[in-house]
Parts: C-alpha cells; sequence; structure tokens
C-alpha cells in the first residue's frame, strides 16, 4: 500500500482512492438522483395502491346492488378487466422509472470515473 506522506487511508479502506472533487460532486449527485428515484418508485406504489383500492371498495358496493347473478357476473368481468389493465400500466410506469433512474445513475458514474483519470499527457 502507498500513502503519500501525512495522508492516511479513511478507516478500513486497505488502499487510498483519490478522486478529484468533481468527480466526487458528481457520485454525490448519482447518489441523491438513485434516492429521489427510489422515493418516485415509493409515491408511484402508494398512489396505485390507494387507486386500486378505491376500486375494489366501488366493487363491493356495486356488488351489494345487483340485482341478479347476470348483472353479479357482468361486473366482475368488467372488474377483472379493469383491474388487469391497471395492473399492466402500472408495471409499465414502474419499469420506466427503474430504467431512467439506472440510465441516469450509470451516466454519472461513467462521468465521475472520467472525471476522476489522472492527467496524462505525453511530452
Amino acid at each position: 500500500m502507498r500513502v503519500q506522506k501525512g495522508k492516511q487511508p479513511a478507516a478500513g479502506m486497505p488502499f487510498e482512492f483519490p478522486m478529484s472533487s468533481g468527480a466526487a460532486e458528481t457520485l454525490a449527485e448519482s447518489g441523491r438522483a438513485y434516492f429521489n428515484a427510489c422515493l418516485e418508485w415509493q409515491k408511484e406504489l402508494a398512489d396505485f395502491t390507494n387507486e386500486r383500492l378505491h376500486k375494489d371498495l366501488d366493487l363491493q358496493r356495486s356488488a351489494a346492488q345487483c340485482k341478479n347473478a347476470g348483472e353479479l357476473a357482468k361486473l366482475h368481468q368488467e372488474w377483472v378487466e379493469t383491474t388487469l389493465k391497471d395492473y399492466v400500466r402500472e408495471t409499465e410506469k414502474l419499469t420506466t422509472l427503474f430504467r431512467d433512474a439506472a440510465f441516469n445513475g450509470a451516466k454519472s458514474v461513467e462521468a465521475a470515473a472520467e472525471a476522476s483519470k489522472p492527467d496524462v499527457t505525453s511530452k
């Protein structure tokens, strides 16, 4: 392990990891982006759950007002179709959120790696 005079590696780190302040800021920005993406993911799931619970309650109310088995079967069929469409739509939204977070985070890490490369010029 090579440590510059007067400098010690971070606790628990067997080596020194030099990083420019620009690279460190880029990585911190990436972390914030991932955190915000997680918050957006959680909000989306909470909104979807709330929406589905309301639709399920509406089904219960409507089922109680059905006059015969035919009405109930039709109501149930409509509920199944709507539920499946809702879950497909939600899966698409969550997949897009995840893809965007991963892509943007990877770009930030790549930029940080590029920024931390030593400046080697030929003489």
